[in-house]
C-alpha cells in the first residue's frame, strides 16, 4: 500500500515505508554513474506523456527552482492553515 492510501483504509495494515540514502560519491566510477543517471533522466523526460498538457517529471526535478523561489519570496502557506496556526 502507498502512503496516500493509508487514510482511506478502515484499519491500517500491511503498510510499510522504507527510505534509503546512499552516498554514491564513494562509488568507484562516480563519473560514469552520473552519466548513466543523466541518460536515464533524459530518457524518462522524453517519454510520451498520457496527457500532453502534463509532461513526465521525476522526483526532485523542481527542487532547485522551488528552493530559490522560497528563499526569495518565503515559503508559501495556505492562509487558512496559517490562521489556524496563529489561533493556537
Amino acid at each position: 500500500r502507498t502512503t496516500c492510501s493509508i487514510g482511506t483504509l478502515e484499519q491500517e495494515g500491511e503498510v510499510s515505508q522504507l527510505f534509503l540514502a546512499i552516498d554514491c560519491a564513494g562509488f568507484p566510477d562516480w563519473e560514469k554513474l552520473q552519466e548513466e543517471i543523466e541518460l536515464s533522466l533524459a530518457d524518462l523526460k522524453n517519454s510520451q506523456a498520457v496527457d500532453p498538457q502534463n509532461p513526465v517529471h521525476f522526483p526532485g526535478e523542481f527542487r532547485e527552482k522551488t528552493r530559490k523561489e522560497n528563499s526569495e519570496k518565503g515559503i508559501p502557506v495556505d492562509e487558512r492553515v496559517w490562521d489556524e496556526i496563529l489561533s493556537l
